[in-house]
This record gives structure tokens, sequence and C-alpha cells, in this order.
């Protein structure tokens, strides 16, 4: 029976939670990371999604993974999320074919121009769905380095049952990036300006999340890529691109992913086991490298990074990837107690080990230069006709690197943002400037709204958050 799918903490610090409770629950009481307790087999079932529609793989996957909503209400609640409205056609996902087996997959036509809007339209809309069905509210707690604050307010625009409480750094994105998020005009958005980088606004989600009491008061729930199903409504599309661009279920598909907190990337990982290891992950990340020196080495180092640098692809400047600890979970065998010392150990040492070679899914990495990134733009633009944004130059540029792959089956760069969002970057690269969608010039003329908080330590700026919650939730 598919709904006894249950999930487990990476910590081994909350007994067995439903599909709906992960939904609201985000991160577990001690700072855990919710898993599916166990894998569905996909292999049984590619034949027949290659002959399914996006919406109808993510409804099966939905099921599979313990979904429990009614037929009717589920199916209801897909197709608003991935309406032709929203993605300005009826493909989600769409290819483009660069080269032999090489090619350009865009995950990113929905509102907010980046392939978060995928992930956090499906999980707003299960959200409102579940918090209607208990008559409970909802606030929600996000920190963005760029794509997920706008993205997911956005998608929680007009949705009763939910407010959204975004923190993002001060100064580090573009103007594009900052125009969508403040400029929502969405009553159920409130934006929090932190005068430091997003490590900084990760790290006060993360305390607010620790204060229990407050946590189980106000509701604080989760959407960014800590919550499992924002990584799941990821899955779908790798799975959808397995379908699409190989013929025969023992073909390898490499998969070149932009990465920063590494969520897109466990996204590909956890598709690949479902598919029987059929797709090969290849992490590609800026300068600011530390996935790639944990992928080539297995040594992981946050805490040896003095600060984290200011790229062309700004919502890659991540020090800390909170996702790594799923991928740690299964590399140890699904102990929780090694992954309580190992986090522990980032903590207090600022790294760990931890040695791949246990998990069925081949990984490689790079890491992409700034003059790297411009010349991939360049390169894209010259060579096939396509204008790429900063993020997805990292990952093209790691797809050059990575041709031989095709050896073993396609090769596939996954298109994260619009060039639009990034325009003098654009530029940079290439003496000109994208066309601006009207969905962006609309914002010029707006005011931004937002709240700013200059705290030095991590503990006054999530008391004056706090606070911010506290009054809000009293309107």
């Amino acid at each position: 029976d598919m709904t006894q799918m249950t999930y487990i903490s990476t910590r081994g610090d909350e007994p067995e939670a439903t599909f709906e409770e992960v939904l609201l629950k985000g991160l577990t009481r001690k700072g855990g990371l919710f898993v599916p307790k166990s894998n569905p087999n996909l292999r049984g079932l590619i034949k027949a999604y290659r002959g399914l529609s996006y919406q109808e793989i993510v409804y099966s996957l939905l099921r599979l993974y313990g979904c429990t909503i009614p037929e009717a209400d589920l199916k209801r609640i897909i197709a608003e999320a991935y309406s032709p409205a929203a993605f300005s056609s009826s493909d989600v996902v769409r290819f483009t074919q660069l080269a032999d087996k090489f090619f350009l997959c865009d995950t990113s036509s929905g509102p907010s121009l980046a392939f978060k809007d995928i992930a956090l339209r499906l999980v707003a809309g299960l959200m409102n769905y579940v918090l209607n069905e208990r008559n409970e509210y909802l606030n929600i707690l996000a920190a963005t380095s760029g794509d997920t604050g706008s993205a997911a307010a956005m998608a929680v625009d007009g949705m009763e049952r939910m407010r959204l409480h975004v923190l993002s750094p001060k100064g580090r994105m573009s103007e594009v990036q900052r125009m969508q998020m403040y400029r929502t005009g969405a009553a159920n958005v409130y934006n929090y300006v932190m005068h430091r980088d997003f490590d900084f606004c990760q790290a006060v989600v993360k305390e607010i999340n620790a204060d229990s009491d407050f946590k189980q008061e106000f509701s604080i729930g989760a959407m960014n890529s800590i919550n499992w199903v924002r990584i799941l409504a990821q899955v779908c599309y790798y799975v959808f691109a397995y379908t699409r661009v190989t013929t025969d279920s023992t073909t390898v598909m490499t998969v070149m992913v932009p990465s920063g907190n590494f969520g897109n990337a466990l996204a590909a990982y956890i598709a690949s086991k479902a598919l029987g290891n059929k797709i090969r992950v290849v992490v590609a990340t800026n300068e600011n490298d530390i996935l790639h020196k944990f992928f080539s080495t297995g040594r992981y180092a946050p805490g040896e990074v003095e600060r984290v640098k200011s790229t062309f692809s700004p919502s890659m400047d991540i020090r800390e990837a909170s996702n790594l600890e799923r991928l740690f979970f299964d590399a140890v065998g699904q102990d929780p107690e090694v992954v309580k010392r190992m986090m522990q150990q980032v903590k207090e040492e600022g790294y760990c080990h931890c040695d791949l070679k246990s998990l069925p899914v081949q990984f490689a990495s790079y890491a992409v230069s700034e003059e790297e990134t411009l010349m991939a733009i360049r390169k894209t633009f010259d060579w096939y006709e396509q204008f790429i944004d900063p993020h997805t130059a990292v990952a093209m540029q790691t797809g050059f690197n990575g041709l031989e792959y095709r050896k073993d089956g396609p090769v596939v760069v996954f298109e994260t943002a619009k060039p639009a969002k990034f325009p003098d970057t654009i530029d940079k690269a290439l003496g000109m400037r994208p066309a601006v969608p009207a969905r962006i010039r609309a914002l010029k003329d707006r005011e931004d709204d937002c709240i700013q908080i200059s705290c030095e330590k991590v503990s006054d700026a999530a008391a004056q958050v706090k606070g911010f919650i506290r009054n809000f939730s009293r309107q």
C-alpha cells in the first residue's frame, strides 16, 4: 500500500512522521532533516512514465512518497501549481538539444523566472490544502540567497492560511531579484533585510527553529530546501527529464547542476536512487567551491572559509550546504548517531569527513571561475544562439568539461534562472542586455516593502525577527 511511506529524521530525534506532517514541520525538533524511510523503485514505471505529462508524473511520485490527499483535490492542486498561465506554456519543463546527446533543460519559466517556482508553487498549494483541512495557520520562515524568497512570495500570495517571513542578505542579490522580493505587494509576505550574508540569514532561521516553545506557539514552518516536500518536487523534474532524453532504461543520464545549498543536486541523487542509479550527478559550483572540495576529497569544511565571495552567480554564494546532511545519512548507512557526531564536529571544528564510496550513485564536481562563467555565457550564445544566466553558465561550463560522459548517454545542463534576472552580468559577457519581461517591468514603479535588521549576533537578530512575528500574528 503506497500510503504507508513514512519519514524519519537524519538525527533520530523525531518519531516517524507522515508526508503531511513533514510538509508542515520543515526541520525536526533538534535540527535534523526528514528523509523517506524507504525508497520507491521506479524502474518498472519508466516505460509508463514516458507516455505521461509532467503533471501526471508529479501525481504518481507524490503518491509513491506517501501523500494521502484525495485524488480529485491532489490533481487540482497540481494543475493550479503548473498552470499554463504560470509557466506561459502547458510544458512546465522544456528541453533544447544543443548538440549530439547534449541538452539544456529549462526549469525556470515560472513566475519568478527561477527553478524555485516549480517546487514552491506545489509546496504552497499542498500546505494551504492541509492547513485548511486542519483549520490551522502557519508562519513560514525562509532564508534566501536570491531566488527562494521571490518564488515563495509569489507562491503564497493570496493563500490565507500562510504568512511568509523571508530573511535576505543586504546588497548580495541582483536588482531584479530584490525588486521581485521586496515589491510583491502580497499582504501575507514580510521581508527582513539582514545587513549580513546568506549564511547569517540561514543561521537566524535555524536559531528560531531551535526555540521549540516559540515554534509551537506560532506554528513555524519552512519552505526552503530543508523541507523534504520541496526536494521531492524537484525529484519530479529529474525523473521527467530521464523519460524525455533517454529511450531505454539501461542508459545513464549525466546532469550538470548549479549548486549552493545542495538541494537541487540532492533531488537529482534521490531521483537516481529511485531509477536504479541511472543518473550521474555532477555538482557545479562557482568560486565558493566548498562542495567541489567535498566531492573531490571527502572533506566538508565550511568553517575554514573566512568569508563568502560575491560572484556573478549570487544564489550560489553559500558556505553551509544544509542538504548535505541527507547525503551523509545515506553514506553512513542511515545511522543517526554518526550523523549527529558529524554535524557536531562541523559546528565545533568547522569540518567533517564523509566517504561516499558506499553510495550507489556516481558523483563528480567542478568549480567554475568568474572568467569561465562569462566565457560560458559567450560560448553558449555564439555556438547555440541561447541566452543563459550566470548560474546556468556555471553548469554549462561544467557540461563543456564533462562532454566525455556522453559515452554513457545524454548530458543535460539544468537552466536554473532566466538571464533577464541578471542583465548586468549578461551585458558584461555579451555587450547586450536581455529583453526585460513585462512582469519585471511592472515592478519598477513600486516601492520596496521591507524591515531592516542590522545585528552582529545571530541571537539578537533572531530575537528581533521573533518580535515581529509575534506582533504580526496579533494583527
